[in-house]
């Protein structure tokens, strides 16, 4: 007998121990405040600040099967939470100031358990009321209880963080009120910016890039104040991309030009002294390499320093631009391992979310391409960093902004079969099929799959006029723009790290592209005037075609279609990809392999050649459905049958209804040319002078019909059910009269004789009624029958004397009312019917039979099935090719 299959559900419970014993109904496992994980998976993760230090818990866990049996396994574990430091305070000198101002930072009269030291202490800034709200680093964790911070204005508390050897932790705060310089002049942006310098010169990069932050506040739009000039050289080095090769070079800004110039073609020197925010980008690179390590939190400061310099500059160009996601990405990257809080990620974010909306005026190409491929890596680095320590079943991460948004989640591997994710913000997503993993080894899935979900506004690669591709052949002008963003789907091993190779998948993946909210009328081109203007694919409205899906364009001249961005070959391509679905907010492709993915518009008319080599290959690409009498013989004597089970099990049961449809249709028109021979014989004979008396339905011009019929029979047929159901009453009744004789018969048995002969009488006289009413009823069949006959035309009744002879017509029955206009609608409605009942068709019925079979083998050849293994069945609209036959 077969092994039972066993299906596990996991129960946790956590309770506090006291005196040996757990106690109360414990922690409540389904709050999201307590646990990331809840109580009914493997793994149990709880949030920071949930468990209550010094304190003794268990921790139990139950396995049940699904069935509902008894548990078949329990284990328990004991745990002491470790106590925080305790006793100390944070003192803040001074209390306010202005930004620029040093604030000294100390950790005071902090202790703990002696098996717990020693500590360290973590000091950062939390401001308030600021668009980027999360704790900013002012100093990496380290032994040393006092700082000197430079703190940016506004509102805000300075946080100290203390930790014992543990890792048990405690936190204070301290309130510090910090007001704006007053900036009238060069002179004092370029002396903050040298104090920046100093300190990135004297080794200290969380004081340059808190000078940094400071003066990106002031909106980089200093672009009259030397930052670079003969007195105020930057003696640093900063990380260029160098325009030649796009490999990374070494340029010191200190008058001395070293191997080229920036990508834009500014030198190095002259560079240095463009703007507030490209002096700015140089010192955040200089302060990065003069830290040496990355640490959380030194990631922490430089993307706070990264978002205000990007976020708070209106004056960036292409190669500044450029130079700071290429910082961002760097940061993102450096964290993908390590992992990243919150403010960290937000402000990462935010930085490519700046540089993807900025203007893209006057960027060269190259700068276009760094731009892309900075973005990109830094959302997929961001994806990772934030699943950094969590484990399967754990709620996912987002981050949401106008022009990306990312969202990750790290999930076990026997839930992402057939399962359903939801993209960021809950706009678009992907199903995923049974087989998604099965060429994955059990080491890539053992310890889960990270889902990284990344949602682009803009195009992030080629441009698909430029690079597109359809079966392998690129010709510009076959595509227009995007119709929605650039919908990025990886699936990465929580093993390894390393992105999952997903293709060739025998079912598809379903994947929904969101798209940008449709423009109002009132937004279109005006330039229609009727239905006609927009290509007969939409309706005009206030003077804009409303264009009808999938067609898109001011004239409703393109549709949209799947595409794929193929890294390989750098364009956009379409095959293993279908559009199976889209509305107004999204399209839905099914894809067998996974990457990049958008809706791109491609043109309604046909691509035609316009060189002497697209000429050619369009002539190579001509082909002829012929066969040879070997590959007729072949066919017939060996027909690949178990090959081909479908198509011959499709072809034969055609060929049948054919041939039986075929025989039924001459059959009706050999019956109906019979008739039609009747009808005219008899007025042949009518022309010879036999006279043919007219019935009376020649004379009230009503001639009989298919639903006459049907009526008349129904009707016939539930009169004959009344006359029974009568007869049965009766004999019912008289029934009983014969069993009250009897029961009489012991008092008076005369009276009881007398009623017996009066019942039998009365079922006789009964019985004879019905016989002569069916009597009757025939003679009368009979005698219309006769009066139908043809007597000649000399003395023919008038129509009145007809109608008067006509027995009384009675009011029919709803049921034969309701099998009238039945058989009436099917007869007159039905294209079918129609066409068999017609007797004036001037085509024969056979002929109707294979018009309409050869129809059908021109729509199963129109109508491919999908070459997945699933349910779809899509209509393909291939490249226009020739074909003879």
């Amino acid at each position: 007998m077969a092994a039972k299959s066993f299906s596990p559900v996991y129960t946790w419970s956590a309770r506090v121990v006291v005196d040996g014993e757990a106690e109360g109904a414990g922690l409540d496992l389904t709050d999201s405040q307590v646990t990331t994980t809840g109580a009914g998976r493997p793994t149990l993760a709880f949030l920071s600040g949930a468990l209550t230090p010094n304190t003794l818990y268990s921790f139990a866990l139950s396995v049940h099967s699904v069935e509902g049996d008894l548990a078949v396994a329990f284990a328990e574990v004991r745990v002491l939470m470790n106590r925080d430091p305790y006793g100390g305070v944070l003192e803040v000198v001074p209390a306010s100031g202005v930004a620029g101002t040093g604030f000294s930072l100390k950790a005071l009269g902090w202790n703990d358990d002696e098996e717990d030291l020693p500590l360290s202490f973590a000091f950062s800034h939390l401001p308030l009321n600021v668009a980027r709200p999360g704790v900013l680093a002012l100093a990496g964790r380290s032994k040393s209880s006092t700082t000197v911070a430079y703190l940016p204005a506004g509102e805000g508390s300075v946080v100290l963080r203390v930790y014992d050897f543990y890792g048990a932790v405690a936190e204070v705060q301290a309130t510090v009120s910090v007001t704006t310089p007053v900036l009238d002049g060069c002179a004092q942006v370029e002396g903050l910016f040298d104090k920046a310098r100093s300190k990135a010169e004297t080794g200290k990069p969380f004081a340059a890039l808190q000078f940094a932050r400071i003066l990106s506040e002031q909106g980089g739009g200093e672009g009259s104040c030397d930052f670079g000039g003969a007195e105020r050289r930057l003696r640093y080095r900063r990380r260029l991309q160098d325009a030649g090769n796009g490999t990374a070079t070494d340029c010191y800004l200190n008058g001395t030009l070293f191997n080229g110039t920036l990508a834009n073609g500014t030198s190095c020197d002259d560079a240095a002294g463009a703007s507030l925010a490209n002096a700015l980008l140089a010192l955040i690179a200089a302060a990065n390499g003069v830290s040496g390590q990355s640490t959380t939190a030194s990631r922490n400061q430089l993307a706070g320093v990264l978002a205000g310099v990007v976020g708070n500059s209106t004056a960036l160009g292409g190669a500044e631009q450029a130079d700071a996601l290429s910082q961002v990405a760097q940061v993102a990257s450096d964290a993908a391992g390590a992992g990243v809080d919150h403010g960290t990620a937000a402000n990462l974010a935010a930085a490519a979310d700046s540089v993807l909306g900025a203007s893209g005026d006057g960027r060269s190409e190259a700068e276009t391409k760094s731009i892309n491929a900075a973005a990109s890596s830094t959302a997929q680095a961001l994806g990772s960093a934030l699943l950094a320590g969590t484990v399967p079943g754990e709620a996912g991460a987002e981050l949401l902004g106008n022009n990306l948004k990312i969202s990750a989640q790290r999930a076990a591997s026997g839930s992402v079969a057939n399962a359903t994710i939801s993209g960021p913000g809950g706009a678009g997503g992907l199903a995923l099929p049974l087989s998604v993993l099965g060429n994955q080894s059990a080491a890539d899935v053992a310890q889960g799959i990270d889902v990284v979900l990344t949602s682009f506004a803009v195009n992030v690669h080629g441009d698909p006029q430029n690079a597109s591709t359809d079966g392998g052949r690129r010709r510009l002008g076959e595509l227009g723009g995007l119709l929605t963003g650039v919908f990025s789907v990886k699936l990465k091993s929580a093993s390894t790290a390393s992105e999952m190779q997903i293709n060739s998948l025998p079912e598809p993946i379903i994947i929904t592209i969101p798209r940008p909210a449709a423009s109002s009328v009132s937004e279109r081109l005006i330039n229609c005037t009727n239905a006609a203007s927009c290509s007969d694919r939409g309706a005009c409205v206030l003077g804009g075609c409303v264009c009808e899906s999938p067609w898109y364009g001011d004239e409703c001249e393109s549709q949209s279609a799947c595409y794929y961005w193929d890294e390989a070959q750098s364009i956009w391509a379409t095959e293993g990809c279908e559009m199976v679905a889209e509305d107004e907010s999204s399209i839905s492709c099914a894809c067998t392999h996974l990457t990049d993915f958008a809706g791109i518009a491609s043109s309604a008319s046909s691509v035609l050649p316009t060189t002497k080599e697209e000429v050619a290959e369009d002539l190579e690409e001509v082909t002829f459905n012929t066969f040879s009498t070997e590959d007729i013989v072949n066919v017939l004597s060996k027909p690949p049958i178990e090959e081909n089970q479908t198509v011959y099990t499709l072809v034969f049961a055609l060929t049948g209804a054919c041939v039986g449809c075929l025989l039924l249709a001459f059959a009706k028109d050999r019956y109906d040319d019979r008739r039609a021979a009747r009808l005219e014989s008899e007025l042949s004979a009518k022309g010879s002078g036999v006279h043919i008396q007219p019935t009376a339905e020649d004379f009230s011009r009503a001639p009989v019909t298919r639903a006459d019929v049907a009526a008349n029979y129904v009707e016939a047929k539930l009169d004959g059910i009344d006359e029974k159901l009568k007869v049965m009453q009766q004999k019912a009744v008289l029934g009983f009269t014969r069993k009250r004789a009897v029961a009489l018969a012991k008092d008076d048995p005369a009276l009881a004789r007398e009623l017996m002969r009066e019942a039998a009488n009365r079922i006789t006289t009964i019985e004879s009624a019905s016989v002569e009413t069916a009597a009757d009823a025939t003679a009368a069949d009979a005698t219309a029958a006769d009066a139908a006959k043809p007597v000649g035309f000399d003395n023919p009744p008038t129509y009145v004397e007809q109608k008067e002879a006509a027995p009384r017509a009675k009011k029919e029955r709803l049921v034969t009312r309701a099998v009238r206009a039945a058989v009436s609608a099917l007869e007159s409605d039905h294209t079918i019917l129609g066409l068999w009942y017609s007797r004036d068709s001037e085509i024969r019925r056979p002929q109707l039979v294979q018009i309409l079979f050869n129809v059908i083998a021109l729509e199963i050849m129109i109508i491919s099935p999908s070459p997945f293994k699933g349910a779809y069945f899509i209509m393909r609209t291939p490249r226009p090719t020739l074909t003879c036959s």
